[in-house]
């Protein structure tokens, strides 16, 4: 991703790639600056992106997302390979952390050769409000 393609409004779902950037980066310059990503595109949809959530020393943590109806089909794959690929080329530990449920995604980073650094548990819970 570049100032150039962040710039374009040519895919029909554009929001979908600058709300995963804002989701995690004060300003889209922030991200350009400090973090990289790719996305993969069909016709004039963007169907998978895979960036840089955030960033320590030299560790990027990974954020991946394949629009819905682009599951299936690999996209998630290829630009998670391009991201993993890039960090090694330029010496950067990519994190890729998800819950335990979701099998997809530990597949994916299993194939890409990455491993289990450790678990952790999250607990949710309601917080009743009274008057």
């Amino acid at each position: 991703m570049d100032q150039v393609l962040l710039g374009e409004k040519r895919y029909n779902n554009s929001s979908f790639l600058t709300d995963k950037i804002s989701h995690f980066w004060t300003t889209r310059d922030d991200f350009l600056q400090h973090g990289f990503g790719y996305i993969a595109v069909h016709n004039d949809d963007i169907a998978s992106v895979c960036l840089s959530a955030f960033i320590t020393d030299q560790t990027h943590a990974v954020d991946i997302e394949t629009v819905e109806v682009y599951r299936r089909r690999n996209y998630g794959a290829m630009v998670a390979k391009a991201f993993v690929e890039e960090c090694g080329r330029v010496g950067i530990h990519p994190y890729w952390d998800c819950p335990p449920d979701n099998a997809g995604s530990i597949r994916l980073a299993q194939g890409l050769g990455m491993s289990l650094d450790f678990n952790y548990r999250v607990y949710w819970y309601g917080l009743g409000l009274s008057t």
